[in-house]
């Protein structure tokens, strides 16, 4: 692992070492340490199988980032260190029975206009983005311009996928006419595909 006189082992954040710097390690660590322990075990989970995130399993991505890790990370590295941590745990949906990946965060939980306002003005660039984990914590957090690169063909379709396609086509449902139901009902084969085993 590359080491640097001004970076330090995180502890388990992601639930693997990765250096973070000692500002935002400091910010995060010294009053923290029992909301790193439960990201760290949300992180567990979400890396071990059972507490997937349902998209994660379109293809398996070696250096996939746990979605509650990269909340945390992105939160911690955008709000004051006078946080209340407490409410910090809440608003990120730490606390809840379900996953924090099925939970979208609620920052009014935080009950600080400042701490939120300086969510919704932040940018974030990630330039090796993959397969989207940081990226979509920071749109679901709110931040208000968020940029994503991936150079990786794969990466970069899966990445659109998750990213781009949610936030276009994820409300839309369409309605199709009965008369065109009908049509299209009429064009399809039932007995072909039914011996075929494709339909009942």
């Amino acid at each position: 692992m590359y080491r640097d006189e001004r970076l330090i082992e995180s502890p388990r954040i992601f639930s693997e070492q990765i250096p973070l710097p000692q500002k935002l390690f400091r910010k995060i660590g010294s009053r923290t340490a029992s909301i790193v322990r439960i990201v760290n075990e949300h992180s567990l989970s979400e890396k071990t199988g059972g507490g997937r995130p349902d998209y994660w399993e379109m293809v398996f991505w070696w250096t996939r980032k746990p979605l509650a890790g990269a909340r945390f990370v992105i939160a911690a590295s955008l709000l004051p260190q006078n946080v209340d941590v407490k409410k910090l745990a809440k608003a990120l949906r730490l606390l809840d029975e379900k996953l924090p990946h099925n939970l979208n965060p609620d920052l009014r939980l935080l009950e600080d206009q400042e701490a939120i306002d300086r969510i919704k003005k932040a940018k974030l660039l990630d330039p090796f983005a993959g397969f989207g984990s940081i990226p979509l914590e920071a749109i679901r957090l709110g931040v208000r311009e968020v940029v994503a690169v991936e150079l990786l063909p794969t990466a970069y379709v899966f990445l659109k996928a998750v990213l781009e396609y949610l936030t276009k086509y994820g409300k839309l449902k369409t309605t199709v006419p009965h008369e065109e139901a009908k049509k299209l009902e009429s064009l399809i084969d039932w007995q072909t595909l039914k011996k075929k085993g494709l339909a009942r």
